[in-house]
């Protein structure tokens, strides 16, 4: 008869492999560098969870159990701020790396450090039976901090769903999101997931000792290991990871890498304003680098590079210049109050009410509803024409 433990235990190793190579592929890639590398490290601190389930179960059916303490994979400090900072770097076009979130791993850091002290050792022998020395507790406290500190972090970021989706969250379940917007989604329900596995882990643990983990663990690890695996390849699919490289088969021929010179940087610019004059393609909220490249007939990485060094700015900046100018156009128009701001900002091409509101006030240094009560005190000033 097949051992169903050990069966389990090799599938989500396998996954566990698949999902390491997927964080390098995401590390290395270079569209949507940031974005690509916090789902990486989602991802990474996401597995440690099933890879340090495995490894305790190879350890305990060789006999090995007491080496657990040395191989103690689990960073549970490190999966909230790399969900939360993932969270806005799919969410917000506008968002940028900054050196000080870097202080939001200094835990996981500690943590790690914790994991290989003698402290750790002392503290995790018998802690299912009964905590009774200063390292047992200290090892029960680390553990309750990084749950709490999950979920703390969980709730910042369903906030910032929230606040994203002007407080209709039921949105973020349509299945006409962007893609990146999908991608975020999964990422939430990790969240849901790790909720559901710590409350589950928590009842057994408190009422029964563990007894009932076998029960669990390897179904909900299996499916964690596979939903990650999942997003991981959907994330590295998104477009070409770079010239030359794997391309998405779409049907049609592949495009010839184009070299562009500094001199001829003008005529591509000129090539895709007209595009936005003519086409409106910025009304589509759904607009990428990928798509903009294949209607001007362009390779990405030479709109890309030719948006940057021709307008000084990167594609997101330069699609939300003429969205905001359509804004500007419509709110000022004779018919404008019969619709409310947040309804022109979707008509410009915005895809939610918080990135429009950051994007125009980083841009214009007023809110929306500022700019459009200075326009309407400048004509009452001015006075009807004759």
């Amino acid at each position: 008869m097949t051992n169903f433990p050990t069966v389990g235990t090799t599938i989500i190793a396998v996954f566990c492999m698949q999902i390491v190579i997927l964080c390098v592929l995401l590390f290395r890639k270079t569209e949507q560098l940031v974005s690509n590398r916090l789902l990486a490290l989602v991802l990474f601190f996401a597995m440690l969870n099933a890879a340090n389930f495995c490894l305790s179960y190879v350890l305990y059916l060789g006999g090995w159990g007491e080496s657990y303490r040395y191989f103690n994979l689990k960073l549970l400090f490190g999966l909230g701020p790399a969900i939360y900072l993932c969270f806005q770097s799919l969410l917000k076009p506008t968002f940028v790396w900054k050196p000080w979130f870097y202080v939001h791993f200094l835990p996981v850091s500690l943590e790690f450090v914790y994991h290989r002290s003698v402290w750790f050792e002392k503290g995790v022998i018998g802690i299912l039976q009964r905590p009774s020395t200063a390292y047992e507790y200290l090892y029960v406290i680390i553990q309750y901090l990084g749950v709490c500190s999950l979920f703390v972090y969980a709730i910042v970021t369903i906030r910032i769903l929230w606040n994203h989706h002007g407080q209709r969250p039921t949105n973020f379940l349509a299945s006409d999101l962007k893609t990146d917007h999908k991608l975020a989604r999964s990422v939430l329900y990790l969240i849901l997931f790790f909720g559901l596995w710590y409350f589950i882990r928590g009842l057994d643990v408190y009422f029964f000792r563990g007894a009932y983990r076998t029960y669990y663990y390897f179904p909900m690890f299996t499916l964690l290991s596979a939903k990650m695996v999942w997003l991981g390849f959907r994330a590295y699919n998104l477009s070409p990871p770079k010239e030359g490289g794997m391309q998405i088969l779409t049907g049609g021929k592949k495009q010839a890498p184009v070299k562009v010179g500094a001199q001829e940087y003008v005529a591509v610019i000129q090539q895709l304003e007209d595009l936005m004059d003519r086409k409106k393609l910025f009304l589509n909220p759904d607009l990428n680098l990928k798509l903009l490249a294949e209607t001007a007939k362009l390779p990405p990485r030479t709109v890309s590079k030719a948006i940057n060094a021709g307008k000084g700015c990167n594609f997101q900046a330069f699609v939300n210049h003429y969205r905001i100018a359509e804004f500007q156009r419509r709110i000022t128009a004779p018919e404008a109050g019969q619709l409310t701001l947040l309804a022109h900002a979707f008509a410009s091409g915005f895809a939610s009410k918080s990135t429009f509101n950051s994007v125009f006030k980083n841009t214009m240094g007023i809110t929306p509803r500022q700019y459009l009560q200075t326009y309407q005190e400048k004509v009452s000033e001015k006075g009807p024409e004759t």
